[in-house]
């Protein structure tokens, strides 16, 4: 694979922080984990690659619900991005 260049499946799938999640504990990527409840809801959860490779006794590990971490992070985002005076500035540049 080149430098540079963004395999297609990291812009287009539908997990919205592939590539940017990382694990506080040990700062490697994290992966996508599943796990269905006993009612059959099935969950998805941000989880830390190495301690998915490697298991508990090599690292500590963090999960995470996809849903609540991508909320967190968008929610963020829009109140730093969307400030009034941005959005402001954007729509007067766009006229």
């Amino acid at each position: 694979m080149r430098v540079g260049i963004t395999p297609p499946r990291e812009t287009t799938g539908p997990i919205l922080l592939t590539g940017l999640a990382k694990c506080a504990s040990c700062d490697g990527g994290m992966t996508l984990r599943t796990d269905t409840a006993r009612n059959g809801t099935m969950h998805r959860y941000y989880t830390c690659s190495t301690c998915a490779r490697l298991g508990k006794t090599a690292r500590k590990g963090r999960s995470i619900r996809m849903d609540k971490l991508d909320e967190l992070v968008v929610e963020h985002l829009s109140e730093r991005l969307f400030t009034e005076e941005r959005v402001a500035e954007i729509l007067s540049q766009l006229s």
